[in-house]
């Protein structure tokens, strides 16, 4: 059996997201690439000798090894449980590296409160000056994106799977599809105060232009005549390439994921916060990854030490 086939039997078997098979086939490719064989001859030794490779040669980090290796332990595991292939020992057995765990990549105060007067300036000279396209164009846009970021810790691909119809104004409420979440749950998100007049904003002009309840409705392809994507869904590379231009104008490095971080990291520092209630708005399974934005404090820590 090759490695192709056994993909399409673990796929069949398993009813994965496309993004999901895109990770094993990934996983798969780089071990094949580096020895081309069959799953049946695959050794532990051979598995060792890969992840010495990796590490050694390529200088992957043991956060990369460990993502290729869950990826293809699981494979092997279905196809030794299914009798596909007859050795008995999973060759990536006990072969995870232990991660450092390092400090979350979060935004500072004053990082957010730059962008958001950089935003509100291109804003207010594209409406000043007829035709005026911005370097962050349509600004408005934008800034209603990085506010939802800001305001609700969501992940970019919940974002970008957020319809029109998921917008409550009357509950204040984003309902998060599972299509879009790592757990696979919907779950609901509150709209804060402060959050909701870009929300208004952005549903008023998704209203002018004729858009459908079940449209995306952050798509910058519907709302500027500048991008190479009419009539499709916006993109995570779209994404990208308008935080790169804001880091770029911000003199700071930003992110979706670094404003989730933030958000995170700032619940946690608060002693008062029920952690329950952080897993929740982060839609997280296991209370172990809320906990991993747990950053200890210099000063409290100071006050701890100080002794008469």
């Amino acid at each position: 059996m090759t490695f192709e086939k056994l993909l399409e039997e673990y796929f069949f078997a398993r009813l994965l997201r496309p993004d999901t098979q895109s990770c094993y086939r990934t996983a798969v490719k780089q071990f094949t690439h580096w020895r081309d064989v069959l799953p049946a001859e695959v050794t532990p030794h051979m598995a060792l000798e890969w992840r010495s490779y990796l590490l050694n040669v390529r200088e992957i980090k043991p956060v990369s090894w460990n993502h290729y290796m869950r990826h293809l332990r699981a494979l092997f595991n279905f196809a030794i449980q299914q009798g596909l292939l007859d050795q008995f020992i999973n060759p990536f057995q006990k072969t995870s590296l232990r991660e450092s765990r390092k400090k979350k990549k979060t935004l500072s105060r004053e990082q957010i409160l730059v962008s958001r007067k950089i935003l509100n300036h291109f804003i207010e000279q594209e409406y000043i000056q007829r035709g005026y396209h911005s370097p962050l164009y349509p600004a408005w846009f934008w800034l209603a994106m990085v506010e939802t970021f800001n305001y609700t810790a969501i992940r970019l691909n919940q974002l970008l799977h957020l319809r029109v119809r998921d917008i409550n104004l009357k509950d204040d409420t984003l309902f998060i599809r599972s299509e879009g979440s790592k757990s696979h749950d919907e779950h609901i998100v509150p709209i804060a105060s402060r959050l909701r007049p870009y929300l208004e904003h952005l549903l008023a002009e998704a209203k002018i232009r004729g858009m459908q309840v079940d449209d995306q409705v952050f798509n910058i392809n519907s709302f500027s005549r500048r991008t190479l994507r009419q009539g499709k869904v916006m993109t995570e590379n779209q994404v990208s390439y308008f935080f790169a231009k804001l880091s770029h104008a911000c003199h700071s490095r930003f992110s979706s994921h670094r404003y989730r971080h933030t958000v995170a990291t700032e619940l946690m520092q608060k002693p008062e916060q029920n952690l329950y209630v952080t897993q929740k708005l982060l839609g997280h399974r296991d209370i172990k990854v809320t906990l991993s934005y747990i950053e200890h404090n210099v000063e409290m820590l100071r006050s701890c030490v100080e002794r008469d």
